[in-house]
């Protein structure tokens, strides 16, 4: 043990502690992709297809061009998570090529003291979140005090024991990453599976001996023949209340969840300075989101808040012709979605939009009230088995993942032998 040394933080790197945001992409022939904190994956890596354009000069390409061994940090976020967590990307070869962005910085290794890998994982380390934790100042946004965070002392070895370390650790964390990768592959089987269950039982029913017809409709086939089928028209009133100070609830729409207050959420984008003028809704109407919808980003809602301006409401003309419950999962449904992506106008999927009028024209299947209440309760029964093996799988994808963390701070502080890292047994 006596290799090893202790260092304050910027003893072992350069550091940059700002980025670059540019001019609009449209001022120069070849914009470069910036990182912010959204395109950094909590793995550690970078999603540079998905990055904004951005124009630099030379002088900023020079700059804040990344580089194979730099660790981005995020500094400041709209989410006191990505703060606190020590989110931070290893960019680990120089065909990444993008620039850092105004509110993440760069740490640059001292390869003479410290390799690249190494340090990435002291900076994401369980003792370094625990630093961070009281180096976080939180005034419009949660923000790192760097001087704080720089003084974070690290025991770092000499460059040959670093090397054994990065080997036996890679090693082990690749049997971690498989493990977790079936894991996670098993928790999206089995909400496809559970997806599959509530769609069927909200466009064709619950009872195999019903008389079925033809919807009219080629991309859902057919329905119970007592079943009525109209334009969303006849069903919706397109609603554009807005909101006087923007003080309400702020929800989210999402493919995932449908609509849930924002405040649940880890969201990564900064939150604006007013909501004044957003849409207001209130608990049953429908939302779209508009942008999104070609993937489902649309439910009902439960709560009285207010969404983006350029959201569509719809809200029932009748409240007793549909479930809210019921609403919600025949809007997220399978069939649903896939006519939502037709009916999307846009040249890329990034820019498809599937606006009111493409809503309201599209036919809604709708079976007798107290037909979709037994169809709810199918749907729970048929559910509840699939919920707690989601539940279980998601369990454990947690402990792995704390092992994990635990494991790397403990091998990279010295505290485990690597040789012990072969006969160590993940969690399960």
């Amino acid at each position: 043990m006596n290799t090893w040394r202790v260092y304050p933080l910027k003893r072992l790197c350069h550091v940059d502690s700002s980025g670059v945001w540019g001019a609009e992409p449209d001022a120069c022939s070849d914009p470069t992709p910036v990182c912010t904190t959204a395109h950094i994956s909590s793995e550690g890596n970078f999603d540079v297809d998905s990055m904004p354009r951005r124009c630099l000069s030379a002088e900023e390409l020079d700059r804040y061009v990344c580089r194979s061994g730099d660790l981005i940090v995020v500094k400041a976020s709209g989410s006191a998570d990505n703060v606190v967590s020590g989110k931070c990307g290893l960019v680990r070869n120089d065909e990444q090529r993008f620039a850092f962005g105004n509110f993440l910085m760069r740490l640059r290794p001292r390869t003479n003291i410290v390799r690249s890998a190494f340090l990435y994982h002291v900076v994401t380390s369980a003792e370094m979140r625990e630093s961070i934790k009281v180096a976080v100042l939180t005034t419009t946004y949660p923000n790192l005090q760097l001087g704080e965070y720089l003084n974070f002392k690290a025991r770092v070895p000499d460059l040959g024991m670093q090397d054994l370390i990065l080997d036996a650790l890679e090693v082990k964390l690749r049997e971690i990453t498989l493990l977790l990768s079936n894991r996670r592959r098993l928790v999206t089987a089995l909400q496809e599976q559970k997806r599959a269950i509530f769609s069927r039982a909200v466009t064709r029913g619950i009872n195999p001996d019903a008389p079925m017809k033809h919807s009219g409709l080629d991309w859902l086939g057919e329905m119970p023949a007592h079943w009525e089928s109209r334009r969303a028209k006849y069903y919706f009133n397109e609603i554009d209340e807005r909101s006087l100070s923007g003080a309400e609830e702020l929800l989210s729409v999402s493919h995932i969840t449908g609509v849930t207050p924002r405040s649940e959420k880890n969201i990564t984008m900064f939150m604006a300075e007013s909501y004044e003028g957003s849409k207001l809704c209130r608990p049953g109407d429908l939302v779209i989101n508009i942008m999104w919808a070609w993937m489902g980003a649309c439910g009902v809602s439960r709560h009285h808040g207010i969404v983006s301006p350029s959201y569509g409401i719809y809200r029932p003309r009748d409240r007793e012709l549909f479930n809210p419950k019921y609403l919600d999962l025949l809007s997220r449904s399978i069939p649903y979605v896939a006519e939502y992506n037709c009916r999307s106008k846009g040249i890329t999927s990034s820019r498809l939009r599937m606006y009111s009028d493409e809503f309201l024209n599209l036919r809604i299947v709708r079976p007798p009230i107290q037909e979709q209440v037994e169809i709810l309760k199918h749907i729970d029964v048929e559910c509840s088995r699939i919920d707690g093996a989601i539940a279980r799988a998601n369990r454990e994808i947690e402990l792995i993942e704390e092992f994990r963390t635990t494991l790397i701070s403990e091998v990279v502080t010295g505290k485990r032998d690597i040789h012990q890292l072969a006969a160590l047994k993940e969690p399960l």
